[in-house]
């Protein structure tokens, strides 16, 4: 089955895989089995540290050319968008959007990838805000946009600004 196709960058293909006529990237296709998440997968990023991320359809896939691993979020929905922050003092920040949940993946000194919430910084009553659908990082801040609102982190403090009977 055809659901998450990666595009292998090495010249040489690895052992068992045909190699790629010139001009086409040898191409591996994964079953769900495979990288343990559902059908849909939303966007893919390269890291600084040479992974490949996924937004998949059941939280954060991380790939490291060997296995896949799958990084949960709090209410375990889709990571619809991503982004992510290179840092010089700190490991890099993945940054994702899913259902009423935003926030980033960050790797500790001990290997293992830790989610952080930012939205659960929003008192209860504000949290049904739907879909994040973009990401976007400007003047030192990280920018989180849903229908029916826009929401700026600037590492301090969460502001909100709700749409104006339009679409963010």
């Amino acid at each position: 089955m055809l659901l998450a196709t990666l595009w292998l960058l090495p010249t040489a293909a690895p052992a068992g895989m045909a190699e790629a006529p010139p001009s086409e990237p040898p191409v591996r296709t994964f079953s769900m089995a495979e990288y343990n998440s559902n059908v849909q997968n939303w966007g893919a990023a390269l890291g600084p540290d040479g992974l490949i991320y996924v937004g998949g359809g059941m939280g954060l896939l991380e790939y490291d050319g060997v296995r896949w691993t799958r990084h949960d979020t709090p209410n375990n929905s889709r990571v619809r968008v991503m982004h992510i922050q290179q840092r010089t003092d700190e490991p890099a920040r993945i940054w994702i959007g899913s259902s009423n949940q935003f926030g980033y993946f960050q790797r500790e000194p001990d290997g293992a990838m830790v989610y952080h919430s930012i939205s659960d910084r929003l008192p209860e009553a504000e949290r049904e805000f739907g879909d994040i659908r973009g990401i976007a990082e400007a003047g030192g801040a990280i920018y989180f946009q849903s229908i029916p609102m826009l929401f700026r982190w600037d590492g301090h403090e969460l502001q909100q600004q709700p749409n104006w009977g339009g679409i963010f």
